[in-house]
């Protein structure tokens, strides 16, 4: 059990900020290449 009482929350203003953002562009670029019959269209 945490001794603050929050939960073993960091403390405020000390929370982590995700920086690994991927545009949808980007994610369905790089998701096509698991699938052999993807053709790059996005239409």
């Amino acid at each position: 059990m945490s001794s603050s009482g929050n939960g073993g929350a960091p403390p405020v203003g000390q929370e982590n900020i995700n920086t690994d953002i991927v545009t949808l562009t980007r994610f369905l670029t790089e998701e096509q290449t698991k699938v052999p019959e993807a053709t790059g269209d996005f239409t």
